[in-house]
């Protein structure tokens, strides 16, 4: 909508203990790299009042069943190709090349 190249991802068929436990996130492109985003997660943290876990997430850091789990058209090998998910956070990223960026907090704190 606002020209963010972004795709929707999510697991299937994640079954623990009988309970579905599929999740979905963002792939969003910034620069040369797609990011991990859970907006879920931030708005949970921000309409809770607190910054308990920033949206941008390492790839690694996403759970091992959510990764084995994704919905296979995000696991291909063109995708992957065309689609370089960064191993770093965003901020880590932006502060490694000394590129400016907002903090989570202030990202939290831009209006609805």
């Amino acid at each position: 909508y606002i020209g963010i190249d972004c795709d929707f991802v999510y697991t299937t068929d994640l079954y623990v203990d009988g309970q579905n436990m599929n999740h979905a996130w963002n792939y969003i492109k910034l620069g040369d790299y797609y990011y991990v985003v859970d907006l879920t997660d931030a708005y949970v943290s921000r309409n809770s009042y607190s910054i308990v876990t920033g949206f941008f997430y390492q790839y690694d850091s996403l759970i091992e069943k959510y990764r084995k789990n994704v919905q296979s058209n995000y696991k291909t090998n063109d995708y992957m190709k065309s689609h370089k998910v960064d191993t770093l956070t965003y901020g880590i990223r932006c502060k490694n090349e000394n590129i400016p960026y907002l903090t989570s907090k202030e990202l939290y704190n831009l209006p609805e």
